[in-house]
């Protein structure tokens, strides 16, 4: 897992440019920033997972887009409540660093999360089984924001923070 220059101005309906396969990755399955900020996406060799062509990807660090909600706007929408520029767009109830419009198919799940990059690196290693490979895997745990899997809440006494370390 990387993190992509969020600050760049980005087509997230096309091919993205450079990115790991072009530093000699030969397969790449990244965030497109970190977990706080818009696109709330994965991006699988430069192309973003699951995107509906005709929900194309809209972005933007300096404005809203007409209709959406947001952490400020919208508190009652909230898992959690928005802090530190943390109250752009809202998805899977929680406020974001920036705002995002369309790419519905293609939003992941927070809670979700560590296991879907587990289940990533664990099919790539049984893919690649019979032959040498590297395995770059950084978890985006515990980066806010933090949000553990309901199967590791309460399963430290460190609150939020300490769950997700003990679920990565």
């Amino acid at each position: 897992m990387a993190s992509w220059p969020w600050y760049r101005a980005v087509d997230w309906n096309t091919h993205i440019s450079p990115g790991p396969n072009e530093i000699g990755f030969d397969h790449a399955y990244i965030m497109a920033a970190t977990q706080d900020r818009v696109p709330t996406v994965y991006i699988e060799n430069g192309y973003v997972d699951g995107l509906d062509p005709s929900d194309p990807i809209e972005i933007s660090y300096k404005r809203n887009y007409e209709g959406q909600a947001t952490g400020k706007n919208n508190p009652e929408l909230l898992s959690m409540m928005w802090h530190h520029g943390h109250n752009g767009t809202i998805v899977n109830g929680v406020p974001r660093i920036g705002f995002m419009k369309g790419g519905e198919s293609a939003k992941w799940s927070d809670i979700d999360m560590a296991d879907h990059f587990l289940n990533k690196v664990k099919n790539y290693i049984k893919s690649k089984k019979d032959k040498p490979f590297f395995l770059y895997y950084g978890m985006q745990q515990p980066h806010v924001p933090r949000t553990p899997h309901p199967r590791f809440v309460g399963a430290t006494s460190l609150g939020p923070r300490g769950d997700v370390i003990a679920e990565s």
